[in-house]
């Protein structure tokens, strides 16, 4: 008896099953590049439907957000206006690496790609309402900041400058990331490590995209006044905020960077 075909591509390893995915993508109706996919929204959704329906009782840790009405025929619901998506070839493949392994995994590459690859994928994934990635991804984006800080300076304290969270963060990243819906934690992520620049700078980083990006300056202002509410004093009356992605503890003042 032959084998099944799901079967197979569900034991095989990650890569393999990628690979896979990209020759069904060769055969249906989608615009193909070396280095990116346009998939209309039919395609991609019919494939995200099979992949789900596949594996929704052998991996909970995908879990969906369904209207319960249309739960029985669509397993993803697109919105009309995303006639067309384009994505990485590799957020489309962290994506499935999470429908079918629960985890991700990033090739090795520079902060700031690895920051766009994981906004990519956690967009698609909230285009194609696969949900329990989101925390995933912020930790993700957290590690790298706190693992690639900015070169030490000796006129800072600690040797740690106020834009040191948003070193690698670009304001591409940022648009991106508020193009997520509201309250969606990787806005509150970017928000929180946004804090200690306008805690400690004269003009932070993205002094400019807080005013211009629609919704970053409200959700900064969320971050400051949880930050501000919980300020300590030291036996010098300094302030002193906690910084919401580190943890690390710092006084309020203006430097030049």
């Amino acid at each position: 008896m032959a084998e099944n075909p799901t079967a197979v591509l569900q034991d095989a390893n990650c890569n393999a099953f990628v690979e896979s995915l990209h020759g069904y993508f060769h055969s249906t109706p989608v615009l193909w590049s070396p280095s990116a996919l346009e998939v209309t929204a039919a395609a991609i959704t019919s494939f995200l439907r099979i992949s789900s329906a596949n594996n929704r009782d052998t991996l909970p840790r995908c879990s969906r957000r369904a209207n319960s009405k249309k739960e029985k025929s669509n397993l993803v619901t697109w919105n009309p206006s995303m006639r067309v998506i384009r994505w990485s070839l590799l957020s489309f493949d962290i994506l499935v690496q999470w429908i079918y392994l629960g985890k991700l995994i990033f090739p090795s590459m520079k902060p700031e790609e690895e920051i766009t690859v994981a906004l990519n994928s956690i967009r698609l994934a909230d285009m194609v309402e696969i949900a329990g990635i989101e925390n995933v991804i912020v930790e993700h984006i957290k590690n790298i900041i706190l693992e690639n800080p900015a070169p030490p300076k000796k006129a800072w304290p600690h040797g740690r400058i106020g834009n040191n969270n948003m070193f690698h963060v670009s304001s591409q990243h940022l648009e991106s990331a508020w193009k997520l819906p509201d309250g969606h934690p990787v806005r509150k992520m970017f928000a929180a490590a946004s804090v200690e620049g306008y805690l400690t700078c004269k003009v932070p980083k993205y002094y400019q995209e807080t005013r211009e990006i629609p919704g970053f300056a409200e959700d900064l202002l969320d971050e400051l006044n949880e930050v501000l509410s919980n300020l300590e004093g030291d036996e010098y009356r300094h302030s002193i905020f906690t910084e919401p992605i580190s943890g690390q503890q710092f006084v309020i003042c203006k430097g030049d960077a």
